[in-house]
């Protein structure tokens, strides 16, 4: 599972879109950290600007440098959470696809990265998160 950052998040850089409307951020500032090249979907983007016009303590849930979810200053929890049926066809097709010169490990380190953010993803959802 992936790692928690808390602090009064100041600072969204530039964002670049990729696929499926997901942002990747040249840099974020939370509390006294600067991360760069986070990347976060549309739905979790959309509170992330929330969160940098409030004041108080906001919490990012990141899985590798994905953010797939936000508890704003308010104290609203919000995640992102895709449908793992694709991941496992992905996880599959990689097993298949090992002995092929190292085609299927890609798909498998994809695979469960995948499946990583969707078990952090469930584990909001448990606690109260809302579904973006």
């Amino acid at each position: 599972m992936g790692y928690k950052i808390t602090g009064e998040l100041t600072l969204l850089g530039d964002a670049q879109f990729g696929p499926n409307g997901v942002r990747q951020y040249s840099v974020i500032e939370i509390g006294s950290n600067v991360y760069s090249k986070f990347r976060a979907p549309a739905g979790i983007n959309t509170y992330l600007q929330k969160a940098v016009h409030g004041r108080g303590p906001t919490t990012l849930y990141v899985e590798g440098n994905f953010i797939y979810g936000v508890t704003t200053p308010e104290g609203k929890t919000y995640c992102w959470k895709k449908e793992p049926i694709g991941s496992l066809f992905m996880m599959m097709f990689g097993i298949i696809g090992l002995p092929f010169m190292g085609i299927g490990l890609i798909l498998i380190i994809a695979a469960s990265k995948e499946l990583a953010i969707n078990v952090g993803s469930n584990a909001l959802l448990r606690q109260g998160g809302l579904r973006v």
